[in-house]
This record gives structure tokens, sequence and C-alpha cells, in this order.
């Protein structure tokens, strides 16, 4: 389960004397460098403070005494990072109150207050690195990838070309990812909702809990993005970035004397931030600031294809020049009398006008002369355009010094200028938008009562059209029959035809579709005596919506009345129909669904030295449903399909298979939603930070976390979209049809005899992950050095058996041994997967100081799994 997280950062410690005794009622004030905002505590009876919900940011400390006798303390930088505890103890010197004790040099970066392990790595480095590569991925948060130690990419990806990997023996969905604390969670798969949005001059930092992360996070480890805010001083920066085709070499595969692609990669972009000014107006420095980054990816390509094209003669039915290597002549059969054509021609009277529309608006002419058909063309038939938008706009507001409030909003677009065309189809576009907003809260209710609330939203909208109308390529085709659901109302696309001897032009469907998350989050903390209490709760919706449309026909042309297929099709004479009954009319695809989470979490300050943190988080994850009731589940015992209700009984489709038996879910007794919830998902969580000197801590820590299912489990098409198959023969020396007819009148299509299905087991619980971990940090300098190990231990994982398989035998397979004979494969979603993990990790880290900084790990470990990661939870 990927959740939401704290976004503020808390700074704390005790403040002594030079013998050690400590000192209560000391203000500590911690002042933005930046923006000039402030916050304040008092150390308590203990001599402990807190400074809780701090924006992550550079900050100026002071403290001082509230009666006489002793120096002010100043220290500075001092870096406050998102969702992390940084530990700064203050010894006050005795002397005048006039008097300022000022401490420079590295900023103090060791965490000695958690059981958890941390990193950072800064956005101005993000920047100034090499990029990873050209196109989309130069904003994309692979980068963060490449910077975790005990990492190891999951399957499929050992370039680490997503967001896809393993972490000290953690699946790829146990690692979670935020931007501000705003889930990066697609609704549908269980991985990430994106791979690349923020742009890099928005960020300010990318930070990393390695191991064991406390009651408020669903996941041991995660990555979180960080953006910038704006300062008391103006900051922008312009940019422009290009690579060109011509630098590049010719593909080796390209035909001699044949052209170079053509295409470049522009970026271009600025960022502009400050405090919020208007001239006689509004002055906002220290209290409102504002962050603006647009970045514009333009990218043309021309790229060059070889393709397979019949030649003017032959769209005409000449076929005189049609010969094989040897060059004998290739006789085209008339399918009425079984003879070839005289002279290899055939008669125009017999060409279907219909096929050569098609052809002549789809199929450029060959240019190329070959061996293969005498009839090839190579050129610039599928140009395109990258067009990409991306906007980051961030508001902060400090509302005295109590509260502080900001907005954003990320925006990534591929505008309509985004377009691909192919061969006769027109413009083709694919129109992806992703939106975050997101507002976050933070009030100080009382000196020692702090509250954290968030809410926020992402989705990704996306819109696929062909260059031309699915109503007005039949036309041109002038077949009839097809469905009209599936070229009514402007509906897009092409016909899947298969031609023999050609190549196939294929195109992907008319398709409307979005994800979407909404999430809200609080978190409140109270401060008493040695003890931060945290009590939070997490609310998340997940959501998807899709309507696609198969393609307005599918048809083959494979010679079988002529010996080649390209003349079956200039006869009109299919090899195969299919007839589809789409999904889609009977509306879109709607799955939801929810998961909450509650949490308390207690850090408990021994003594100056020895921190105990302790917490206990329970996570929910309701069942998912489809918004029209159209889904279904598999009962193993009596092989039925079992559906929510009548409605969705009376949906199925008649092409579905009649030996399959479906019932009501009240029939089957099974639960209304078809899974029953696993309501015991309590995960415990301590952690000891030991800090035996001054820069060095030692650390221990033990969790457990439970993973999420997400509504991608619910399987929404089988019963209720599908087709049948027309096959065409001679009977009596006639075809049993041919166009303009798309299908024969009066016979019944072939249906599959058996249907392919997933399903989940009804009382599936949530796979959990124990975690534990040992290591020492110290920091030298600006360096923090660690060793450490982790051990990791993953219990009832998801794993996908097929039940349809029947028993191992020397008996060759037939489906009559399958033991559910009307049914294909059974992927069956179920628990009972595990994992063992045991490593060793040895980093250094530098922050960027003086010019200098660097991320360095060497891991040695272990990892045994009977249960494949692919990425996400399938």
């Amino acid at each position: 389960m990927v959740a939401a997280q704290q976004y503020y950062g808390t700074l704390t410690g005790t403040v002594t004397d030079t013998s050690g005794s400590v000192l209560p009622n000391v203000a500590v004030t911690a002042t933005s460098l930046r923006k000039g905002t402030a916050a304040t505590a008092v150390s308590n009876e203990f001599g402990i403070y807190r400074l809780v919900n701090l924006p992550p940011d550079s900050y100026r400390v002071e403290a001082a005494a509230q009666t006489a006798g002793f120096k002010r303390f100043v220290r500075e930088p001092v870096l406050v990072e998102t969702d992390r505890i940084l530990s700064l103890d203050i010894v006050l010197e005795v002397g005048a109150t006039t008097e300022t004790v000022t401490v420079t040099g590295a900023p103090p970066i060791l965490d000695a207050q958690s059981g958890s392990t941390n990193s950072t790595v800064e956005g101005s480095l993000v920047d100034r690195l090499p990029a990873l590569g050209v196109g989309p991925s130069r904003n994309s948060t692979k980068f963060a990838l490449m910077q975790l130690p005990g990492s190891s990419s999951a399957a499929n990806d050992t370039t680490r070309q997503t967001n896809r990997v393993m972490l000290n023996g953690l699946r790829s969905t146990q690692l979670g990812w935020d931007e501000d604390g705003m889930p990066n969670r697609s609704p549908t798969g269980g991985g990430n909702m994106h791979d690349a949005s923020i742009n890099n001059d928005s960020l300010q930092s990318i930070q990393y809990t390695l191991v064991n992360a406390g009651a408020d996070s669903a996941t041991p480890a995660r990555v979180s993005l960080v953006t910038k805010s704006g300062t008391n001083d103006f900051h922008g920066s312009v940019w422009f970035n290009t690579h060109n085709s011509f630098f590049d070499a010719n593909s080796h595969n390209a035909p001699a004397g044949s052209k170079k692609p053509v295409n470049r990669d522009n970026y271009e972009g600025v960022h502009f931030s400050g405090p919020v000014h208007i001239p006689k107006l509004y002055n906002g420095r220290n209290r409102t600031f504002f962050m603006f980054t647009l970045e514009l990816l333009r990218k043309p390509n021309h790229t060059a294809v070889f393709l397979t094209t019949p030649t003017q003669a032959m769209r005409n039915g000449d076929f005189s020049a049609y010969r094989n290597p040897a060059g004998q002549l290739i006789a085209i059969r008339d399918p009425l009398t079984g003879q070839p054509f005289d002279g290899n021609v055939i008669p125009a009277s017999r060409i279907y006008a219909g096929a050569q529309n098609y052809l002549n608006q789809i199929y450029p002419l060959p240019n190329i002369t070959t061996a293969v058909l005498n009839n090839n063309a190579f050129g610039d038939f599928t140009p395109s355009y990258v067009a990409q938008n991306r906007i980051d706009i961030r508001f902060d507001q400090a509302i005295k010094n109590k509260h502080t409030l900001f907005f954003r909003i990320n925006r990534f677009q591929n505008p309509p200028s985004n377009n691909s065309t192919l061969f006769g189809s027109g413009v083709n576009t694919s129109l992806f938008i992703f939106h975050t907003y997101e507002v976050s809260y933070s009030a100080g209710l009382r000196p020692n009562l702090l509250n954290e609330f968030r809410f926020g939203m992402s989705d990704i909208p996306n819109t696929q059209r062909i260059g031309v109308e699915a109503k007005q390529i039949l036309s041109v085709l002038g077949i009839q029959g097809i469905p009209s659901s599936l070229y009514a109302d402007g509906i897009t696309g092409i016909p899947a035809i298969t031609i023999g001897g050609v190549s196939n032009i294929n195109q992907f469907s008319h398709l409307d579709s979005n994800n979407r998350l909404w999430n809200t989050f609080d978190n409140l903390t109270w401060i008493h005596g040695p003890h931060s209490f945290k009590f939070g709760a997490d609310l998340r919706k997940n959501a998807d919506w899709t309507l696609s449309w198969p393609k307005p026909g599918t048809f083959t042309f494979t010679g079988i009345f002529t010996g080649f297929g390209l003349a079956d099709f200039l006869l009109g004479l299919p090899a195969t129909s299919q007839r589809d009954y789409p999904r889609t009319s009977l509306g879109a695809t709607a799955r939801s669904g929810w998961n909450f989470s509650l949490y308390a979490q207690d850090e408990f300050k021994l003594n100056p030295r020895l921190t105990l943190t302790y917490g206990l988080r329970w996570d929910v994850n309701l069942p998912a449903k489809e918004a029209h009731g159209l889904y279904y589940n598999f009962d193993t015992a009596s092989g039925n399909l079992v559906m929510p209700s009548e409605s969705a009984l009376n949906a199925i489709v008649p092409t579905f298979p009649k030996t399959i038996t479906a019932v009501t879910a009240s029939t089957a007794n099974y639960p209304s939603q078809l899974r029953n919830v696993d309501w015991n998902n309590f995960g415990p969580r301590v952690g000891v930070a030991w800090r035996t000197a001054r820069d060095t801590v030692v650390r221990a820590a033990y969790g457990i976390y439970y993973d999420t299912l997400s509504s991608g489990y619910l399987p929404v098409d089988g019963p209720w979209g599908g087709s049948e198959t027309f096959t065409n023969s001679l009977v009596g020396g006639q075809p049993v049809w041919q166009f303009p007819a798309a299908f024969p009148v009066g016979v019944t299509g072939t249906a599959p005899g058996t249907a392919a299905i997933s399903a989940v087991n009804t009382k599936i619980r949530n796979p959990y992950v124990q975690q534990w971990s040992l290591g020492v940090e110290r920091q030298i300098g600006e360096t923090l050095l660690r060793v450490q190990y982790v051990g990791t231990k993953g219990t009832q994982l998801y794993w996908y058996p097929n039940l349809n398989v029947p028993p191992p035998s020397t008996t060759p397979f037939t489906a009559a041994r399958r033991p559910y004979r009307q049914y294909g494969d059974i992927t069956y979603r179920t628990n009972g997967g595990n994992s063992n993990y045991h490593g060793m990790t040895i980093s250094a880290e530098r922050r960027l100081r003086r010019g200098i900084t660097f991320n360095a790990a060497w891991t040695w470990s272990k990892l045994l799994t009977d249960s494949y990661d692919g990425g996400s939870e399938v």
C-alpha cells in the first residue's frame, strides 16, 4: 500500500549548560534563511525542545534563556527535510545575554532520534549531473532509483527504464513513492501512477527512507520528491537543450541510398520564483511566495519505413509480373472455375471497387524494386511530432508564526500538436494529460499541539484518436453489416485487415480513459514531556474509467480462393470475418475502491542520548467494485462464475460460452462484492536510536508492513464483451459471402467454446513484510558514513496459479483433461508466496557543499523467493 506521508520535518534536541545540566524554559527559534519565516519552541523540564511541522528548508537556529546568565546561541545553516527528525543539541555558555555564540561549519545531517534510516539527494544535484538520456527521460524519476543503497532492478527491467526496483528485499510495490507527501500509485496495477511529471528545476530534493519507516508510512521504504518554494529573493533561469539527428549515423538496416531519418529533441523552459510582490498593493516578503516552472519538449521526427505494398498494376488486377525469385509466374486462380485467370489478370468487372479505394487511400505506391513481389516502398510514411508541456506552480503562505499553507499544481500535457501520421489514416493523436492538485495546511493549535492536513487529487486522462472516422473508412470500403456502435458518433479507426503478401497496417483503437486518485491525510502531533505523540488518518480513493472501442471490423485474406491474399482482397473474398460485441456498448468500465489507515506513534526520549520510537498502524483495503455491477469471480467448488446481481447476468453477450454457468453472489453464498475484507492488518513498529557519541548513532528497528490490492484485480470484461468469427468457403462453386457484405446472412458465427478467466480468492489476505535492521552511523565533517544489516521477510505474497492445468501424467494433453473443461486458463490470485532477504550495506553520503557531493554504497545480500515480482501486483 502506498499512502501519504508527512511533508513537514522536525528539529529537536536537548538544551544544556556546559556542565551537562538540562535547561528548561529556553526559547529556540528556527528562522528560514530563504523566506524569513520563523517558528519557536520552549524547552521543557527535561531540557527537550521540539520544533514540529517545519517546512523543508535551511534555517538559522537561535536559543536564548529566559533567565539572565547565559549567552545567546546561534547556528546556521541547519537543514530540515521532509518527514525527517534532525537532532541538534544546544549548549549554552555562561555569560551576558547580550553576548552571542555562533556555530558555523558543516550542518548536522545525523538523525539521532528514530530507528529508520534515511538519505537525501539535493535537487540542485539532479540538475547538475549529466542527463540519463534524451526525450522524456530528462525529467524522469529514474534518476532517483540509481541512488538507492541496497537496491536491485525488478524483473525485466535490468536497465531501470521504469520505476520498478527492489530495495533491501522488498518487492516493487512495497517501495512507496510520493510528491510533497501526495502518493504516486496507480489505481489499477499497484505500480507508479507516472514515471515523470515534476520538472527537475522544480525539485528541492529527493529523499529516501531506506529501512523501517515509522507508523505514518504504509511501506518500509519510500522515495519522496520535494518541490521548491519561493524565497525572499527573486530567482530565475532559462534553458534550451537540443539533440539533432544530423550528428547520428543511419540505421545499418536501411536500404542502400535511402535517406537518413530526421529527428530532434528540443527542450526549452523557464523557472522563476520569489516573494509575491505587487507594487503599492502587497509586499509578500517573509509570508507569501511563489514558484513557477514551464518546460516544453518539441520533437519532430521523420521515420523511414520499409513496406511491402501493391504496385499500380496489381491494384488494377494485373498480376502478370507476379513471379517467384526464380522468375516463374505465380498463377492467380479464378475461384469460380479453379483455373488461372487469363493472362494472370483479374477482369475489371470482377474487382470489388471498395478494395481498390482502400488500397489507394491506405497503401503508398512502391518506389523500390526488389525480389519480393517487385513492389516494395521505403520512405517517410510515419512522420510524427512529439510535444509535451510541463508546468509546476506552487504558492506558500505563512500566517503569523503558527500556521503555514501551500498549494501546488502540476500539469503534464500532450497538446493536440503531439501527433503521428501513419500512411493513409491521417493525423493520429494521443492526448495524454497528468494533473496533480494539492493543498497542505499546518496549524499550531497550542505550543505543544500541532496539526498537518493535506488533500490532493491526481488523475491521468487520455484521449486516443485516429486521423479518420470509422464511418468514413467503412464508406471507402463500401462494406455493410458492421455494428453501428463501432462507427457511430464520430468514433475513429480503421478495420484490422490482414492481406497475405503485403504489409499489415494496424492502428491503435479509439479510446477515452482516466485513472484518478484522491487522498486525504491528517496528522496531529502532541508534545508532552519527553514524549512526542503522533496520531494520524489516511484516506484514499482509487478510480479508473475506460471506454475502448474495438476495430470497426476484423478481416483476413489468406489466398484460399485465388492462391494470393491480395487477389482475394481485390475480389472481396475474406477468409474470415469477425463481428464484435463491444463491452463499450454497455457503458464505460468504471472501477473504484477505498483504502483507509489509522496510526499512532510515540517518540519517547528516555534520556538525551537514547530515544525509543514505537507505534501501531492499521490498514484496511476495501473491495473494489464496477459502477455498473459488471464484474465477476470464480467459484472453485462449483465451477460457476459469480456476479453481483441479476442485471450482470442479463448483460452477458450471446457469444460467451453457453457451457459456463453464471450465478448471483446471493445464490453462491458469496460476499456482495465478491471478496471478503481483511480487517486484521495491524502493523507494529519499534525503533531505538542511541547516540553513543556526539557524532555517532547506533540504531535498530523492527516493523510489520502490509501491501494492498488495487482495483486492477477486478475482472470486468469476459462475459460482457466478445466476438464471433465467420469462416468463408466455396459452396456449390460460390463463396458463402463476399464484400460488400461484412458477414454472411443467416449464418451463426463461431464463438469460443471455452473462456480464459481471472479470479481472486474470496478470503485473500493482504500480504505483509517484516523488516528489521541494525546499523551504525557517524558524521565526519560533511560526510555521513553508515554500516547496516537489514533483514526482510515477505509472507502470504500474491501468486497466480493456473487452476485449470491437468495433473501431471504421461497421457498427452487434451482439453478434456482439464479440471474445468468449459474454461481455458484460470488465473487465480491468492496468497502463498514467500521471500527472505539478508543484506549488509556500507555507504557514504556527502551533501553538496563547496561544490563537492557524492553518494556511494556497496551491498552484499542474498534474496530467496518463490513468488515472481513483475514490477506491480501481477
